[in-house]
């Protein structure tokens, strides 16, 4: 499911008809080779069952009364609204039965009770959904596992958005105390290599190289804790009117003006 849905030209029932296009012609390859007798249909038969049976329409049909699309069967594409169109690509994917499902952003233009069905699908299928998105409510009631990607390694999570945030922050105090705790036994060795003799013999060539390492791991645990931050500098205005228009004017086509 693209973030943003294109159709073809058609019908919506055209549109969901599609996803049946290779069973359809299967049927017609069948009723044919039937009528002539051919050996041929009783493999055609049998593809017939693998492609889902007879009952096509029926599928379409129960797929548009899902997604509330029965009364916009025969509405062209070309006239739907974003959310109207977006629900006829859901339709299409419910009825494409893959076993991995990829949404982007798939509450886009969707209402309440559209947003709802979808996390119903989500949750109780037993299909693969992997779903890009920035809606955290949704994130909270669709999915079992979060993934992120940071620094350069993908990290996973179980559970929705706010176990997320949980854990993260579990994360973040385990790596502040880490933090803490490795600088205070670098500071301690930095101490002991400054002001002792014996530092600089062979003996204690140990001690310095974990010195080094430790070093490198205070800067690697610090440099992953830095803030990015953008300032911006205040910018005078230059005046009140941004922009003027004059005799501008919308409507759509068979419609009065809207403005």
């Amino acid at each position: 499911l693209a973030q943003t849905t294109a159709l073809p030209n058609g019908t919506v029932a055209d549109v969901l008809n599609s996803c049946f296009q290779e069973l359809r012609d299967t049927i017609s390859a069948y009723e044919e080779a039937a009528a002539n007798q051919d050996p041929a249909a009783d493999d055609l038969l049998g593809r017939i069952d693998a492609l889902g049976g007879w009952d096509w329409e029926h599928r379409m049909e129960r797929a548009a009364s899902m997604l509330s699309l029965t009364p916009l069967l025969n509405e062209p594409t070309s006239r739907l609204s974003g959310g109207e169109a977006k629900r006829v690509a859901l339709a299409h994917l419910v009825l494409t039965d893959a076993d991995i499902i990829l949404l982007d952003e798939p509450t886009n233009h969707l209402d309440a009770a559209t947003v709802e069905w979808l996390e119903r699908w989500i949750s109780e299928s037993s299909k693969t959904f992997i779903v890009i998105t920035h809606d955290r409510y949704f994130l909270d009631h669709a999915v079992s596992q979060i993934s992120e990607l940071r620094e350069g390694k993908l990290f996973s999570y179980p559970g929705g958005f706010t176990d997320y945030l949980v854990a993260r922050a579990e994360e973040e105090e385990l790596k502040r105390r880490t933090t803490q705790r490795t600088y205070n036994i670098l500071r301690v060795q930095l101490e002991w290599a400054s002001r002792s003799p014996s530092a600089r013999r062979t003996k204690a060539k140990a001690k310095l190289k974990d010195i080094e390492e430790r070093t490198q791991k205070y800067k690697k645990l610090t440099e992953a804790q830095a803030e990015t931050k953008i300032a911006f500098a205040d910018v005078e205005r230059l005046g009140k009117t941004i922009l003027e228009l004059h005799g501008v004017g919308k409507s759509f086509e068979e419609g009065k003006p809207l403005i």
